[in-house]
């Protein structure tokens, strides 16, 4: 079956996306068959946060040991990442994988006080709220 989802832009574009599925009809709706395709967007920007935060793509082993050791650490990592996003939600419902990673270097080097790391932080929010309100509003 082939799932087509269409979806308009801020800059009144429009765009088609298209996948297929070999699910059945009689236990999905169409609006959950959506819903699921829909669901790609979050398991992609995973991994790309995987790639360009974490460096998941710059693993040089030689050894299948040391590439299994490499990925158990990026798990152990990733998975630190996500119970900070979720224990800080409610204060930081944006906060990304970027800001977790800019506290730990700025911990050891200091090389603004905390108040200014803060304030450059939620700056960074109100842009990123600004973008996807931006995005997502209706037209």
């Amino acid at each position: 079956m082939l799932v087509i989802r269409k979806t308009k832009s801020a800059k009144n574009t429009i765009e088609i996306k298209y996948s297929f599925t070999n699910a059945n009809l009689e236990q999905y709706t169409h609006q959950a068959l959506a819903y699921m395709q829909a669901q790609r967007f979050f398991v992609e920007h995973c991994i790309k946060e995987s790639k360009q935060i974490l460096g998941i793509d710059q693993f040089q082993t030689r050894k299948w040991l040391a590439w299994q050791h490499q990925v158990a650490l990026h798990f152990m990592i990733s998975s630190f990442i996500l119970k900070e996003k979720l224990r800080n939600f409610e204060e930081l419902p944006l906060l990304s994988a970027n800001d977790i990673k800019k506290w730990f270097v700025f911990k050891p080097y200091k090389e603004m006080t905390e108040e200014q790391f803060f304030d450059q932080m939620h700056r960074r929010h109100k842009i990123r709220q600004r973008d996807i309100n931006n995005s997502y509003k209706r037209i």
